[in-house]
């Protein structure tokens, strides 16, 4: 879940990167992948995109 004000996910892991789409808090997002600082994740509108680790929580269902 989006825990973020301003959460972006990104096409690669740096913050210059092009944004794939904003994730207002809430934005519930499957983990698949992390690597750093980042994690790789499927997102709401059915694209992946890179997001920074700091922005999401995990939760179990």
């Amino acid at each position: 879940v989006v825990v973020a004000d301003n959460a972006e996910a990104r096409v690669a892991t740096a913050d210059s990167a092009k944004s794939v789409l904003a994730l207002p808090p809430g934005s519930e997002v499957v983990i698949l992948q992390e690597r750093g600082d980042w994690s790789y994740a499927a997102l709401p509108n059915d694209q992946r995109g890179w997001i920074s680790t700091k922005a999401v929580e995990k939760v179990r269902l």
